[in-house]
């Protein structure tokens, strides 16, 4: 069972970003001129671990402009294909992150909350606020729920205002 909810920075992340970016690099490298030969184990090798760095260097909500700039200090002529090409770096960062969290909602076994369950939050920044399980939409396959906290100004289904904020399960505790 892993011990902690999976997170945006973890290798298993960037490995899923990575394998997503490295055909749409390949083709842009070819079509820019570079005739390397990247199912050769040695080029793969190392064009995977610029791929890496990139993703180890930086933010992977980062833009696609940020990134390519980052790429052209490594020796790259990035253009508007690239930046188009790592735009799409924080979508698939977030997919992969996602997966993972249904991954690992799965492996804990935790029961599922139901729609009006009365809650505790677990989190000094909301100083143990109450309140209950919002509307429940799709599957909470990732374990996370939204909570409706009046305290927080939290509005009733239906009425016009933010009806909950988005919280893991492991931040809550069920009230009696």
């Amino acid at each position: 069972m892993l011990s902690s909810r999976p997170k945006l920075h973890d290798i298993e992340v960037r490995q899923v970003v990575a394998e997503k970016l490295f055909p749409l690099l390949v083709r842009w490298l070819n079509s820019n001129g570079d005739a390397t030969d990247y199912a050769e184990p040695d080029n793969k090798e190392e064009l995977e671990k610029q791929i890496h760095g990139l993703l180890h260097g930086n933010s992977l909500s980062d833009d696609g402009y940020r990134l390519a700039r980052w790429m052209e200090k490594d020796g790259w002529d990035p253009d508007t294909e690239l930046v188009d090409i790592l735009d799409h770096v924080p979508g698939y960062a977030r997919e992969a992150l996602r997966q993972a969290s249904i991954k690992w909602w799965t492996a804990q076994n935790h029961p599922q909350y139901k729609d009006g369950v009365r809650v505790k939050v677990l989190d000094a920044c909301r100083n143990d606020a109450k309140g209950h399980i919002g509307i429940i939409c799709g599957s909470h396959a990732d374990g996370k729920y939204t909570v409706n906290i009046p305290e927080m100004g939290h509005v009733q289904p239906g009425k016009s205002g933010m009806t909950g904020i988005i919280l893991e399960h492991e931040l809550l505790e069920v009230v009696i």
